[in-house]
């Protein structure tokens, strides 16, 4: 796709061919800071189809990485234009707000997810105009007073096995989770939005049938899912692996979490060969380990130390659900 843009004055514009498929949005602290703005959002283009008319102005900065990374814009209103190596460049980093068809992407991923403003997954509850007009929040409400989204009753809620036509939503949604609730997973946002959809696709409806996946939906939104793994060999395809487990905050408390967690279990019982279901909890989240012991789950021991988190080392407890006996039998 050919795009073009230009800075805020004019003085600068450009050209280029780039994949609409490789827009992302990147919440890494140099891009909050050297935008202006929350997060920023990009698309790469080969430094080769890039053309430029007007003169510009670059600073190198040195990235997390180590990597030196200069960052170009107009020298007369300062517009960020795009990114590239100082030296021997092979691709730009174009900034997608100077792009004239800016509205045709959609970022397909999201990174440096740890350090996203944590009122950035809320824009679309918070109050809005279509133009400035006098649109202004009270002056004394403070932030906290906006309206929480409205907890999700379960009635209004139904379960599903996840397939093909589920997987953007999914990715969302775990994306979202490996941020709220990052203690609980041993993967990454980071390692996650790098992954393709591909392998988003093969947790939820893998084609050779080693795992599947089930969600809550409230109307058309999802908002909560859990994962099922098969292994395949001989020693331990007895055993299935509930994993991935999570619910939007408005939903719990409904006992959504119960019947996404109930899906599961009748997902795997009804696999022949599968006598048991085991998982791992994070050791405090007393919670989640309530839950899964009012399905019959029993805890057998705990990893100490099993991840690092940002609060340190946590351990993990490992839980198993005997399948061959009764559902409810004591």
């Amino acid at each position: 796709m050919r795009i073009d843009g230009a800075c805020h004055c004019g003085a600068v514009s450009f050209s280029a061919e780039v994949d609409p498929g490789r827009a992302m949005v990147c919440h890494c602290t140099d891009c909050q800071v050297l935008s202006g703005a929350p997060y920023r959002a990009v698309v790469a283009a080969p430094y080769d189809s890039l053309v430029v008319r007007g003169a510009t102005k670059s600073y190198v900065k040195v990235a997390q990485s180590g990597n030196r990374r200069a960052q170009v814009f107009c020298p007369e209103c300062g517009t960020p234009l795009w990114a590239t190596a100082p030296e021997n460049p092979t691709s730009v980093v174009v900034r997608l707000g100077c792009v004239s068809q800016r509205a045709q992407f959609e970022p397909a991923a999201q990174i440096w997810q740890h350090s996203a403003l944590p009122w950035v997954g809320t824009l679309a509850s918070i109050p809005g105009s279509p133009e400035q007009q006098a649109f202004l929040p009270a002056a004394a409400t403070p932030a906290t007073a906006r309206p929480s989204p409205r907890p999700v009753a379960r009635r209004e809620v139904r379960i599903v096995r996840l397939d093909a036509s589920h997987v953007a939503a999914y990715r969302t949604l775990m994306l979202e989770a490996y941020v709220q609730a990052a203690d609980a997973f041993t993967s990454t946002a980071e390692e996650r939005a790098a992954a393709p959809m591909a392998w988003w696709l093969d947790r939820i409806a893998s084609r050779t049938g080693q795992s599947e996946a089930f969600g809550a939906f409230a109307d058309d939104s999802l908002i909560g899912s859990v994962a099922l793994e098969y292994p395949t060999k001989p020693k331990t395809r007895h055993r299935a692996l509930l994993l991935g487990m999570y619910l939007r905050p408005a939903a719990r408390g409904a006992g959504v979490g119960r019947a996404l967690l109930e899906a599961a279990i009748g997902g795997a019982r009804a696999r022949p060969g599968i006598g048991s279901l085991g998982l791992t909890v994070t050791e405090g989240n007393h919670a989640a380990i309530a839950l899964y012991r009012s399905a019959g789950f029993v805890a057998w021991g705990t990893e100490p130390r099993a991840i690092l988190t940002p609060s340190g080392h946590r351990g993990k407890v490992h839980m198993a659900l005997d399948l061959a006996r009764p559902p409810g039998a004591a």
